[in-house]
């Protein structure tokens, strides 16, 4: 199933493969300093929607009250960013908002499979990168040396996160 970051991405390969084509190299260098920040961006973007309609539908769910769903979903504004260790290399303190039963439960799925503690650590370190973009100047940020596909294939990994509490949260 294709989204908005898989779109982008593909978008961004052709305009680089375009210009390395019409002899343009010194502005392939600089499409690809810049998309990758804005990849980086609509990631993190992408990645914070997910989880808040996969915490809508569980208030919903769980509650079986529309009323109880929209306090939740108002009340979740400018919070998503507070649920998370985004330096940190686990999503323990997340775990932690569903009380210690739960917790427990999914580090002990996270210590079973590789996979999903890999998404974990991917899906951090795109928030993070976010972070470090949206609050040290994007024209300015140092991002580090990894490149648009790696991060393309950090947010197909963070994807194993976000399927992993779909089921978990059903």
């Amino acid at each position: 199933m294709t989204n908005i970051v898989d779109d982008f991405y593909s978008k961004y390969e052709e305009l680089l493969t375009n210009l390395l084509d019409n002899d343009k190299t010194s502005l392939h260098i600089w499409a690809h300093e810049n998309f990758r920040k804005v990849l980086v961006l609509i990631m993190a973007n992408h990645l914070e929607n997910e989880i808040r309609t996969i915490l809508q539908e569980f208030s919903k769910q769980k509650s079986g009250s529309e009323l109880v769903s929209s306090f939740i979903r108002k009340s979740m504004e400018r919070q998503y960013h507070t649920y998370f260790d985004w330096e940190g290399s686990n999503a323990n303190r997340f775990f932690a908002l569903f009380g210690d039963t739960f917790r427990q439960e999914a580090g002990k799925d996270v210590h079973s499979d590789t996979k999903l503690e890999e998404g974990i650590k991917a899906f951090l370190e795109i928030g993070n990168t976010r972070n470090t973009l949206i609050h040290k100047r994007f024209h300015l940020a140092d991002i580090g040396n990894k490149t648009a596909k790696e991060f393309y294939e950090a947010f197909e990994k963070a994807m194993i996160f976000v399927e992993y509490l779909k089921t978990k949260l059903k």
